[in-house]
C-alpha cells in the first residue's frame, strides 16, 4: 500500500480559486458547482483524493483572510497545541511566541490567537470543501462513465463509497470541533453555490444526535468492504468509521453526559451512559482479528512502520511536519542534533528539529525508566538554549523522527515520510478496556489493556505490575495508560475533558521556567471562538461561557 499521494490535486486547486474570503458568510466568484467539477468518475476520483489533503496538507488557502491547514500534526504545529499542550503532559519550549506560551499557561484569548484562529477555519474549510465533494456526488451518475464498461453496479458502488469517505471525514472534522469549541456552526450542503447565507451556532448536543453519528453510521454502510488503499492513497475504511464512532460514544458518556447529551438522545433506544459504553465496546469487539499491535513501537513510528496491521487509519504524506516541531535542536551540551551522517563532500551534517515540545515531568516520572519501551524513542536533552533560564534536563520524542529523512540526503525533518496514523488498534484496545471497566466488566478490561502494556514490556513481561482489578482503581490506571501509550498524538486535552480532569492540570507547573503553575477555570473546558469569526459572521450567536 505505498502511496504516492501528492497533497495538491485537482480539487484542492479548484476550490483555492471558487472559495471565498467570508468563512460561513461567502459568496461564490465563479460559481463552478459541485456537479461540474464531479462530472466524470475520473474528476470524482481526484475530488474523493484531494480530501485526504484536510489531513496533511501544509496550506490549504485562507478563509476570512486567515490561513488554513491541514488538521493534524503532521501538517502544522497549531493542533499539537490545542490538544496537547492544553494538556498538562506536553509543555512548549524554545519559543517566546505569546500566542503559544498562553495557551500553555492557560491565559489565551479569543484576539488574535493565530493558533486558535488558524485552526478554527481550517476545520470549516475542510467542511467546506467536504460538503462540495458530497453535493456532487450525492447527484451524480456514473452508470454511463466509460472507466465502468457498462458495469452498474460498480459504477454505482463507486459512487457510494466516494461519498462513504467524504460524510466520514467530515464527521471526524465536526468531532474535532465540538470537542474544541462546543456548540458550532453547521455548515449546510448548499452554501457551497448558494450565495449570501449566515449561520448561527448550533448545539452540541445537537451535533452529535444528528450529524456526526447519522454521518459515521451512513459511511460505515456505504464504504462496505473497500479496503485502505492502493497504489495511488490510503483511504478511510468503514473499520475506521466504527474506531472514530466508538470514541464518539466513549466521549458521549464522559463529562459531556450531563452537558446537554442525555437530553438530546432521551428518546433515542441509545440514551444512558452504560448504552454509550455498550456501543463503545460493540465497536471495537468489530475490529478483533482484522488488526494487531506492532511489534516495535519505536519502529511504528518511522516509514518501516507505515500501513502496519496496527493501523487503523493512517494517510501519507510527504512532508510530515510533526518530527520538526518535536525533535530537539542542537544544543552547546550533550546532543549534537539528531541523525550525525557525513554528506559527500566529508562535512559532518546533522538534523535538526525546533525542538519545541516536552514531555512534562509528570508524564516521564510515569514510565518504568528500567523496562518500559515506550521510552525508546524518548530523549533526553539539557535545555540551554533559553537565555533567561538556567539550563534544564527535558525530554523529547522521537515519534515520526525518521533515519530514512537521512538515507534521501535531505537535512529538514520536514522531509519525514512517516504516515501519520489518525487511529491506530492501540488506541481501539485501550478505548475497549476503558468502557469494559465502567460497565462493571473489569476483569474483561485488563485482557485488552494487557495487550497494550505487553508490547511496552516485551521480553520482561515478568517485570510488568498487574493491573488493578477493582474499578476504581482501574479506571485511574488506564488513564494513565493513555497518557504513555498516546502522548503527542492530540489525545490528552480531550481525555481530560471527558474524564473531567482538566482541572488538576493546574497542580502542573507550565512553560520554560517550570514555577509558574497555570489557573485552570471551568471556561478551559472549551476554547473561545475566534473574534474574527463574530466579526465575518454577526449572526453566529453567543461567546462560550467564561470568555
Amino acid at each position: 500500500m505505498k502511496t504516492k499521494y501528492k497533497i495538491c490535486s485537482l480539487l484542492s486547486c479548484l476550490l483555492l480559486i471558487i472559495s471565498c474570503s467570508d468563512a460561513l458568510d461567502e459568496n461564490p466568484r465563479g460559481k463552478l458547482y459541485p456537479g461540474e467539477l464531479l462530472s466524470t468518475a475520473k474528476l470524482a476520483e481526484s475530488s474523493i483524493n484531494s480530501l485526504y489533503g484536510i489531513l496533511v496538507d501544509e496550506s490549504r488557502g485562507t478563509l476570512s483572510n486567515v490561513i488554513t491547514h491541514g488538521i493534524t500534526p503532521a501538517s502544522q504545529r497549531y493542533i499539537s497545541y490545542l490538544c496537547d499542550v492544553m494538556g498538562e503532559d506536553m509543555w512548549i519550549s524554545n519559543t517566546g511566541n505569546v500566542a503559544r506560551t498562553s495557551i500553555d499557561m492557560f491565559t489565551h484569548s479569543n484576539d488574535g490567537n493565530d493558533n486558535l484562529d488558524r485552526m478554527y477555519y481550517s476545520f470549516y474549510k475542510a467542511i467546506k470543501d467536504c460538503n462540495f465533494v458530497i453535493v456532487g456526488l450525492k447527484n451524480a451518475n456514473y452508470t454511463d462513465d466509460p472507466t465502468f464498461g457498462g458495469n452498474k453496479e460498480k459504477a454505482e458502488l463507486f459512487r457510494l463509497q466516494g461519498l462513504g469517505q467524504a460524510l466520514a471525514i467530515r464527521s471526524y472534522v465536526y468531532f474535532y470541533i465540538t470537542r474544541l469549541f462546543g456548540d458550532a456552526a453547521v455548515v449546510p450542503e448548499e452554501l457551497v453555490i448558494e450565495d449570501d447565507m449566515k449561520i448561527s451556532r448550533q448545539p452540541m448536543p445537537s451535533i452529535y444526535h444528528d450529524h456526526i453519528i447519522p454521518d459515521l453510521n451512513q459511511a460505515i454502510e456505504y464504504l462496505g468492504d473497500m479496503p485502505a488503499g492502493n497504489s495511488d492513497i490510503t483511504r478511510i475504511t468503514a473499520n475506521a468509521a466504527r474506531a472514530i464512532l466508538a470514541e464518539v460514544y466513549l466521549t458521549m458518556a464522559g463529562r459531556i453526559y450531563d452537558k446537554g447529551i442525555s437530553e438530546a438522545f432521551a428518546n433515542d433506544e441509545l440514551k444512558s451512559k452504560a448504552d454509550f459504553y455498550g456501543e463503545c465496546v460493540r465497536l471495537c469487539e468489530a475490529l478483533e482479528g482484522k488488526y494487531e499491535l506492532h511489534p516495535d513501537f519505536e519502529e511504528l513510528f518511522t516509514v518501516a512502520g507505515n500501513y502496519s496491521k496496527e493501523s487503523v487509519w493512517e494517510v501519507q504524506t510527504l512532508r510530515n511536519q510533526f518530527p520538526m516541531e518535536g525533535a530537539p535542536v542542537r544544543t552547546d551540551d550533550n546532543f549534537p542534533g539528531l541523525y550525525p551522517y557525513t554528506s559527500s563532500n566529508g562535512e559532518v551534517q546533522t538534523v535538526e528539529g525546533y525542538g519545541r515540545y516536552c514531555i512534562a515531568n509528570v508524564l516521564y516520572e510515569m514510565y518504568d525508566k528500567q523496562y518500559d519501551h515506550r521510552l525508546d524513542n524518548v530523549v533526553e536533552v539539557t535545555n540551554t538554549y533559553n537565555k533567561d533560564v538556567a539550563p534544564i534536563t527535558t525530554w523529547r520524542t522521537l515519534k515520526y523522527c525518521d533515519k530514512t529523512i537521512i538515507d534521501r540526503q535531505k537535512y529538514s525533518l520536514g522531509d519525514s515520510n512517516a504516515a501519520w496514523k489518525c487511529i491506530r488498534y492501540a488506541h481501539v484496545l485501550l478505548m475497549r478496556a476503558e468502557a469494559l471497566n465502567e460497565l462493571g466488566r473489569t476483569s474483561e478490561a485488563i485482557i485488552y489493556l494487557d495487550k497494550v502494556r505487553s508490547r511496552a514490556y516485551r521480553d520482561n513481561l515478568d517485570k510488568m505490575p498487574p493491573a488493578p482489578a477493582n474499578q476504581k482503581d482501574f479506571r485511574e490506571f488506564v488513564w494513565k495508560e493513555r497518557r504513555k501509550e498516546l502522548f503527542g498524538e492530540c489525545y490528552r486535552y480531550f481525555d481530560m475533558q471527558r474524564t473531567n480532569t482538566l482541572h488538576y492540570a493546574a497542580m502542573e507547573p507550565a512553560g520554560t521556567k517550570h514555577d509558574i503553575y497555570p489557573v485552570v477555570e471551568e471556561k478551559h473546558y472549551l476554547f473561545p471562538i475566534p473574534r474574527i469569526a463574530f466579526d465575518y459572521n454577526p449572526e453566529l450567536g453567543n461567546q462560550n461561557p467564561g470568555w
